[in-house]
């Protein structure tokens, strides 16, 4: 009995792993998706430079912002914009984010005030501040 009772407890250990594998591998294949889908939504050098900006590293993420901008697709270079505002928010430019701000009320059509545009930026900023926390990361300049 006390054979058959450690066998089953192996055996139910090993689903459980089994099972918690197979959820990280799914909870992966889901991130990679999430990820291809923001890629084809924003360009691969915008992405990378949102990841840039999350981890506070503001020069490689104002250079990767340029190089989207220079996409052919217009998505693409919208997304450099906000990024760019984002960048400038971040670091504490007010002039460079305002700027930026005129620009997407020019170039966003759900953007009609440079004031909406300003919200807008606050809003994605705090969520990426939060997400540094998540990730363990330090606030800029901290």
């Amino acid at each position: 009995d006390q054979k058959r009772a450690v066998a089953e407890t192996q055996r139910r250990q090993a689903e459980a792993q089994a099972y918690s594998e197979a959820q990280a591998s799914t909870a992966a294949q889901a991130t990679q998706a999430e990820e291809a889908e923001i890629v084809a939504a924003i360009g691969t050098d915008n992405y990378e430079s949102y990841k840039a900006l999350r981890a506070c590293e503001h020069q490689r993420a104002n250079a990767l912002a340029r190089a989207g901008a220079a996409s052919k697709n217009p998505e693409h270079r919208l997304a450099s914009v906000w990024l760019e505002a984002l960048i400038a928010l971040d670091q504490k430019d007010n002039a460079g984010a305002e700027a930026k701000f005129q620009e997407l009320v020019e170039l966003d059509g759900d953007i009609d005030t440079a004031q909406q545009a300003s919200i807008e930026a606050d809003r994605v900023l705090l969520d990426m501040r939060r997400e540094r926390g998540e990730m363990g990361l330090q606030a800029c300049g901290a």
